[in-house]
């Protein structure tokens, strides 16, 4: 059928060659058919670094034969190809094929669990900490060109708004972790630049003072605040007249002194049972304590 199919050929017993079969059909009956090699196949990416990775084609898993299994550890991708052609009597190769995929803890042979890939379809999943695999992972598999790409990573920054009940995901403590980020920038100034004349700058924002802050807790709650202690913002042009071009600078706004021209605080929740967030408050104060305020022009 049309699709994609990686394929691996044994050069001797302990060598093999991979390559990518893409199928396709063009108007009527005429079929087409593209061999690529290795860096076109399927490919098992292992960013985890307490995994290692054991992979196989659905149907090849009870064989003790080294070329039909797949072993990636951290840091390293590994290309995937079907060798039950090799086989007598194995089946053939489909589109939709599945492989079984096994997670191994590197510091525990024990630890280790199973779980089947279908390689046709895109899916993200996580798999939450179990008596088998006491940590928690997060799985992603991309299609480029019916070509898969699975990456097994541990769970980030912004996994956590997958949920356990996908498919193919095992029930487990929930992940909560702690954050704590502060960032302070002295000064910063964004220009803006047009192409006549000769790339000459049209607007200018001067920033000082800018703070960004985040402060997380394990139950979920996250209080994010941005300052910026002072905003100029200036425009650059230029006028035409009898003596040539005449530049000119004016400036647009611009906060005076005061020891904070902006602060935005925001405080949210997130729900234990769901994806879901919610806002306990937002606070904006533009130029607080400072009756002056911003001088437009």
């Amino acid at each position: 059928g049309v699709g994609a199919f990686s394929v691996a050929l044994m050069e001797n017993t302990c060598r093999r060659r991979l390559l990518c079969l893409q199928v396709d059909q063009c108007a009527g009956q005429l079929m087409t058919v593209t061999a690529a090699g290795e860096s076109e196949c399927h490919q098992l990416v292992n960013r985890h670094p307490c995994l290692i990775l054991d992979a196989c084609f659905e149907g090849l898993e009870d064989t003790i034969d080294c070329p039909c299994h797949f072993v990636v550890p951290c840091g390293e991708r590994v290309a995937l190809g079907y060798t039950g052609a090799c086989r007598p009597g194995a089946e053939r190769l489909k589109p939709g094929s599945t492989v079984l995929l096994r997670l191994g803890d590197v510091s525990a042979q024990d630890h280790v669990t199973e779980l089947l890939v279908r390689l046709d379809r895109a899916s993200q999943l996580l798999l939450q900490p179990t008596r088998e695999l006491p940590m928690a992972v997060a799985l992603r598999v991309e299609l480029r060109q019916r070509v898969a790409k699975i990456t097994v990573s541990p769970v980030g920054y912004m996994m956590g708004a997958y949920s356990a009940s996908a498919p193919g995901a095992q029930s487990g403590p929930a992940v909560s972790w702690a954050l704590e980020v502060d960032v302070r920038v002295p000064a910063l100034g964004v220009a803006f630049v047009g192409d006549r004349p000769l790339r000459s700058e049209l607007f200018r924002c001067q920033l000082t003072g800018l703070k960004l802050a985040c402060h997380q807790s394990s139950d979920g709650r996250r209080e994010t605040l941005c300052e910026i202690a002072s905003l100029q913002i200036d425009h650059h042009g230029s006028t035409r007249g009898k003596a040539g071009r005449k530049l000119s600078s004016s400036v647009i706004a611009a906060s005076l002194a005061t020891h904070r021209a902006l602060r935005l605080r925001v405080v949210r929740v997130a729900l234990q049972e769901s994806c879901d967030v919610v806002l306990r408050s937002i606070d904006l104060e533009f130029v607080p304590g400072n009756s002056d305020g911003i001088v437009l022009e």
